[in-house]
């Protein structure tokens, strides 16, 4: 298990994120993406605006969602997109302390 501190902004990426990977990444079953987006709309809800949140990730959910920054953030570089790359690339190394 991992703590890592998520703001409202941090949390909209990553559904962002794990919604566009169930097409890009095809190596993890479509379920398991679709519950990890689902846990993590959970706790947008709960988290009140401007305010930051320590969520707690075990090893699977931690998986899809590295694995899953890591092929957006591939297919963003690709087609050209660098600064929505570089916001990923930091949600990213949240997840890598």
């Amino acid at each position: 298990m991992i703590k890592v501190k998520l703001d409202r902004y941090d949390l909209k990426l990553m559904v962002n994120c794990l919604y566009q990977a169930r097409d890009l990444y095809t190596d993890e079953p479509k379920e398991n993406i679709t519950m990890v987006t689902l846990f993590l709309l959970d706790r947008h809800d709960e988290l009140k605006p401007g305010r930051k949140m320590n969520i707690r990730f075990d090893t699977n959910q931690l998986r899809i969602v590295i694995e899953c920054l890591n092929a957006w953030r591939t297919a963003l570089r690709t087609a050209g997109d660098d600064w929505q790359a570089e916001d990923v690339s930091e949600l990213l190394l949240k997840f890598m302390r």
